[in-house]
C-alpha cells in the first residue's frame, strides 16, 4: 500500500474564472469557499500536506512564477519547486463533486495515473521532468503518464465548474 504521507495534494487555482465572472476559488459550496472544501476532499485521502497553486487572497499559496500561463506551467513549477516529494496529486479548485474515492483510484497507480479523457485529476509520481507541453493532456502524453478507465459510477462526479449556469446545476443537483 502507498504511503500517503510522501504525497502532496495540491489544489490548482491560478485561472483568471473569466467564464464565472468571479473567483471561483470563493464560491460557496456546503457553506464554506470552494477552495477549503477542494483541500478537505484532498486532506481526505490521508496526503501528508494540501498545498494551494496560485493566488488566492487570504490564503497561504505557491504563486505562478508567470502568472496565468496555465496549469501545465502551474504543475511543473510545483514539482520542480518541491523535487524531493514521492508524488503530487493535483485537483482543479472547480470539481466540487469530487470524492475521496475516485481520488485513491488515481493513488493506486504507482507510476501516475488520470482518468481516460480527463486530464484533472492527475496523480503524478517521482522522478519528474519538464516537458514543451502547453496542455495537460500532452504533458501527460511527455510524461508517459497511462490512463485507467474512470469506473461508471464515478462519472456524474467529474464536473468541472467554469460557467454560472454549470454552477447553478451542481448547487442544485
Amino acid at each position: 500500500m502507498l504511503d500517503r504521507r510522501g504525497i502532496v495534494g495540491v489544489v490548482l487555482a491560478g485561472g483568471k474564472s473569466s467564464r464565472m465572472g468571479t473567483n471561483k476559488a470563493f464560491l460557496s459550496y456546503n457553506q464554506v469557499p470552494l477552495i477549503d472544501h477542494m483541500q478537505l476532499i484532498l486532506r481526505s485521502t490521508g496526503l501528508g500536506r494540501v498545498l494551494i497553486s496560485g493566488s488566492v487572497d487570504g490564503y497561504e499559496c505557491i504563486p505562478d512564477r508567470e502568472k496565468f500561463q496555465g496549469p501545465v506551467k502551474a504543475i511543473e513549477d510545483i514539482m520542480f519547486a518541491n523535487a524531493d516529494v514521492k508524488g503530487f496529486l493535483f485537483i482543479p479548485v472547480d470539481m466540487p463533486l469530487l470524492y475521496p474515492e475516485i481520488l485513491e483510484a488515481l493513488l493506486s497507480c504507482p507510476d501516475g495515473g488520470y482518468f481516460e479523457d480527463r486530464p484533472l485529476p492527475i496523480y503524478i509520481s517521482a522522478p519528474y521532468k519538464r516537458t514543451n507541453a502547453r496542455s495537460i493532456r500532452q504533458m501527460l502524453k511527455e510524461l508517459e503518464i497511462k490512463p485507467i478507465n474512470m469506473p461508471e459510477p464515478f462519472v456524474p462526479y467529474m464536473k468541472n465548474i467554469n460557467t454560472p449556469e454549470e454552477w447553478g446545476e451542481v448547487i442544485t443537483a
